[in-house]
Order: structure tokens, then C-alpha cells, then sequence
């Protein structure tokens, strides 16, 4: 029997609208959502709910939206999604050189980046972290999001090493990629959670606890998460020292909560004690006329197998 197989993965295809209250705790309904309590502007600490628990926070793992969504705060890979959806560069110095058939991509890294404990984010972080999320041992159920690099299907399948899979470290900086087949969508795939870098010496040092609690992970974004604990309903985003654009990150502290009930969820809002939920059922049509409401466009992944 033969198995003709066309897949697309993580082509930023536009799939919801997720819709908000925000505001910065001295917001009262029909005020502007611009204002700010003098202690929140000290503070510089924003309260946000959120409608369900971490899952796991291990990058080459992440499958789910809610992991992807908390992983996004102190995690960033090669390039990111900026002003109108356009990729621009994150731990990449700048656009990958790209070879006349579209096969090979060369990547220049950031000398600045680091991770939360000092460490310099290097290019043969990139290539560990790839390699884990292709491994069947590591039974990612998002290894198809890696199957655009040569023999990255074949390795998940059990039938190539790790080590022909079709990313390689030039010195501490640069990293080489080489794909399968041409894919026009490739460095959009690369601002995907799965594409992230995972620092080796960390990640074989906690073992099996990667990803399973705030002290077992480490940041190479904005932030760095504290007081999750693996089951925890609340926890706390603090400023990354170490980031390589730490100046532009104005806030100190992100508090999240988690909040099940929509009822409550607009309640907190609604007492101040929240500068964003989200907003679902019939509390849309209550908050749709008010300043404080936001709906902000969510990309997802589109699959056709």
C-alpha cells in the first residue's frame, strides 16, 4: 500500500480572536483602559487570569496552547512574530542567508544572548534542543513541526541517528540548517515553541524533571518564571537580568491566576484586582461597548494529513 502524505505545520494560519479585559487595576467600567493606579506605575506589576493550568513547560514537548502561551514569556528561539505578523529576529542577529535552492539556511546568533543563569545562548543549544525534539524517546507529539529538516522524519521513525538530522553548530554563533524540501513558510515555522533552544548541560542535569517545575527550566526571554510547581494555580513572571533586550522590558513582575469560572473571572475584573482576563459566553455582549475590551487576533496551526 502506498502512503502519499502532505503535511503543513505551523504556518501561522489565523485561527481565533481570543477576546479581553484589560486594564491596570485602578480601571473601572466605562473608564479608560489606558489608566493606571500610581502604585501599579511604581510597581510596574501586572495581575493577569487565565482560564486553565500549565500542562508542562518543556519547549520540545509543548503541544498545547496554554504550555505554548506561558512558554512564549521566558523563552524566545531564532525569530519571533513582530509589528503586522512580520518574522523578525530574536536570538538571530538578523534574516538567514539562504541558498539558491532554498535547501540551506545560515544563521548569524546574537553574542549577547544568555540564559537566566549567565550562560551564552550558543548555537549547539539550537542543534541539542532539536535533536531531543526529534528523538522518539522523547515521544513529543509535535515532532511533525520539525519534519521541514532533512531526515527529521526518518530519525522520529526510529530509523536514522539523531546526529543526520539537518542542523549543525559553525562555532558558537552560527548555525546551518538544511531542509528536506524548499518550504516558503520555514522561518515562521522557526518562531514556534519547538524551535526553541535548550541549554544541555541544564537539561541532562534535572533529567526527566525538565519542564515540570519553574527551577527545572531555564529563560532565554523577557522573564523567568517563579512558584509553579507543576500543579500550581498561580505563579509569577520577574524580569530576566540577563535578556539581551532587558532595557525594553518595562515591567518588574507578571502575577498570573488561574480562573476557571467566567462569572469570577469578571467579578476580579471588575474589583480592580485583575488588569486582564479573559472574556467568554455571555460576558462578550456585557463588555463589547466597554474601553477595557480587546480582541486580539491568535494564530494556530493548521495540519492536513
Amino acid at each position: 500500500m502506498v502512503k502519499n502524505k502532505f503535511v503543513i505545520g505551523a504556518i501561522g494560519i489565523l485561527a481565533a480572536a481570543a477576546v479581553v479585559l484589560a486594564g491596570c487595576n485602578s480601571q473601572s467600567k466605562g473608564s479608560s483602559a489606558a489608566s493606571t493606579s500610581s502604585t501599579a506605575s511604581q510597581q510596574k506589576t501586572l495581575k493577569i487570569l487565565v482560564s486553565a493550568e500549565i500542562p508542562q513547560l518543556d519547549s520540545a514537548k509543548s503541544y498545547d496552547v496554554v504550555s505554548d502561551s506561558q512558554i512564549f514569556n521566558f523563552q524566545e528561539g531564532l525569530y519571533k512574530l513582530g509589528k503586522k505578523d512580520a518574522v523578525v529576529p530574536a536570538i538571530a542577529q538578523s534574516q538567514p542567508t539562504v541558498s539558491k535552492d532554498g535547501l540551506t539556511y545560515t544563521i548569524k546568533l546574537k553574542k549577547d544572548a544568555a540564559w537566566s543563569n549567565g550562560a551564552p545562548v550558543t548555537a549547539q543549544d539550537f542543534v541539542f534542543a532539536w535533536r531531543r525534539a526529534v528523538d522518539p524517546k522523547t515521544k513529543s507529539q509535535n515532532a511533525t513541526k520539525l519534519f521541514s529538516l532533512t531526515n527529521a522524519e526518518e530519525i522520529n521513525a526510529g530509523k536514522k541517528p539523531l546526529t543526520d538530522l539537518g542542523v549543525k553548530a559553525v562555532g558558537d554563533d552560527t548555525l546551518q540548517v538544511k531542509l528536506a524540501i524548499a518550504n516558503p513558510y520555514f522561518l515562521r515555522e522557526l518562531t514556534g515553541t519547538n524551535y526553541f533552544p535548550q541549554n544541555e548541560k541544564f537539561v541532562n542535569k534535572v533529567g526527566a524533571k525538565y519542564g515540570t517545575a519553574a527551577q527545572y527550566v531555564l529563560a532565554d526571554g523577557p522573564f523567568i518564571i517563579k512558584d509553579w510547581n507543576g500543579t500550581s494555580d498561580k505563579w509569577s513572571f520577574v524580569k530576566n537580568p540577563h535578556y539581551y533586550d532587558a532595557k525594553q522590558v518595562k515591567l518588574t513582575k507578571v502575577d498570573v491566576s488561574v480562573v476557571t469560572n467566567a462569572a469570577t473571572q469578571a467579578q476580579t475584573f471588575d474589583q480592580k484586582t485583575a488588569d486582564i482576563t479573559p472574556v467568554s459566553g455571555e460576558f462578550i455582549e456585557k463588555y463589547a461597548k466597554d474601553p477595557a475590551y480587546h480582541r486580539i487576533s491568535s494564530y494556530g496551526t493548521s495540519n492536513v494529513e
